[in-house]
């Protein structure tokens, strides 16, 4: 048994400095060879579209709604009581779904004068000239629901504004000494997702990948809002495209 006992201990030792006397040499680069790896893909590629309105806790819903608005609302924006479930498969290249209205031909329709008045987001169905402006904000189906608030909020002070981007219509005009551009099929301002590019999840750009489902909430800014008053659309129209 003492014999048993002094060699562990002089193996355990050996192991002790085997262990501790490695050392890792320095890496030296001495020679490159790049080469070149191509996938060559042909074909027409798949581009499939299906939207389905859902609560917030994931129920089959019909409508976008704002329920039990009182006003005035806190910030101006509040999200909407149900989302948008996007499914697509985009594997064409130039493929995308976009997400806008055509109020000047809704019912009711907008009224105004687009180079005056933006008409996306909720046509006023008394004053058919003015509307409540909407914003739009993707998400991958685990992410937690955002945070309604207004796009052009200083995104170093509220960070939930760079996931916001503002909806446009089919008749949005360049308005002079304003934000607002005319609206162009397929821009990115519009594109929820894209084939080439990804999710559109942030003001700023897209992230790469294939999102074959996706959230989409939307928020209004009810800071112009009086009441009694009914705020509508019935186009707003989600449109995979190829360009």
């Amino acid at each position: 048994m003492t014999h048993s006992k002094a060699t562990k201990g002089l193996t355990a030792l050996a192991l002790t400095v085997l262990v501790t006397g490695f050392s890792h040499a320095a890496f030296e680069s001495r020679q490159v060879v790049a080469k070149t790896a191509r996938a060559v893909l042909s074909g027409a590629g798949t581009v499939s579209l299906s939207v389905n309105v859902k609560n917030l806790n994931g129920t089959a819903a019909t409508d976008i709604l704002w329920n039990a608005v009182t006003l005035p609302v806190a910030g101006g924006f509040k999200l909407a009581d149900t989302y948008l479930e996007v499914a697509s498969v985009l594997t064409q290249s130039g493929s995308g779904v976009q997400i806008y209205t055509d109020n000047t031909t809704a019912t009711p329709a907008f009224s105004g004068v687009p180079t005056a008045v933006d008409p996306s987001g909720l046509v006023d169905n008394t004053n058919t000239a003015q509307r409540l402006p909407v914003a739009w904000a993707a998400k991958v189906p685990a992410d937690p629901q955002p945070v309604a608030t207004n796009p052009n909020n200083n995104q170093t002070t509220d960070p939930n504004a760079s996931q916001w981007v503002y909806m446009k219509d089919a008749q949005t005009k360049t308005i002079p000494n304003t934000t607002t551009t005319v609206f162009v099929p397929g821009q990115d301002f519009v594109t929820i997702v894209s084939g080439d590019k990804g999710g559109h999840f942030t003001q700023t750009g897209f992230f790469p990948g294939q999102f074959p489902t996706l959230k989409v909430y939307l928020a209004a800014d009810f800071g112009g809002a009086v009441t009694p008053r009914t705020y509508s659309t019935n186009k707003l129209t989600v449109e995979s495209f190829v360009q």
